[in-house]
């Protein structure tokens, strides 16, 4: 994980964790991340940077997660508790994004772990970092000339920047 993203630690695990089961309850993203940062004591610039980054990031590619977790055996539904689907999330946010190993990732989420209550074991989560698969889903790396959607298209390109294509043949209004 590069600089930019945050110092991850067991704190800002903590924080990224409880803004996202807030927002699988129902709280607006914005919100549950101003909760969370304020609640949490202690944190530095660069955890708070991190906890902005993984609660977004869980709640940007939670169908994503999801998927993977039903690749690994892991269905989102098998877990009733909220915060065991937000676990297992960011276990696998960790794992397949950041590219960390259960080394890293072990400690920010083992038992007395980041949020209670909580009904996996050490090892089901141990289990979805070391279980080897092939057809894990991988974030695509964008390259610069991709617009982004519809996905595999390219932009247009041209002199003319983004908000003057959405105007009408890149006049001026007025």
């Amino acid at each position: 994980m590069s600089r930019h993203a945050g110092r991850p630690s067991r704190r800002a695990a903590t924080a990224a964790l409880e803004t996202h089961i807030a927002v699988l309850k129902g709280e607006p993203l914005k919100a549950a991340l101003a909760t969370a940062l304020r609640e949490a004591e202690g944190l530095g610039g660069q955890e708070r940077r991190f906890v902005a980054l993984a609660a977004r990031e869980l709640s940007r590619h939670q169908r994503l997660l999801d998927l993977a977790a039903r690749q690994l055996g892991h269905s989102p539904g098998k877990h009733v508790l909220t915060e065991d689907q937000a676990l297992v999330r960011y276990t696998l946010w960790r794992r397949l994004f950041c590219g960390e190993g259960w080394a890293r990732i072990g400690p920010e989420v083992k038992l007395p772990g980041p949020v209670r209550p909580r009904t996996l074991h050490d090892a089901v989560l141990e289990g979805l970092v070391t279980k080897p698969s092939r057809s894990l889903p991988r974030r695509r790396a964008r390259s610069p000339s991709s617009s982004g959607w519809p996905p595999g298209t390219r932009s247009r390109g041209g002199s003319r920047s983004g908000w003057r294509r959405c105007t009408r043949k890149g006049r001026s209004r007025g």
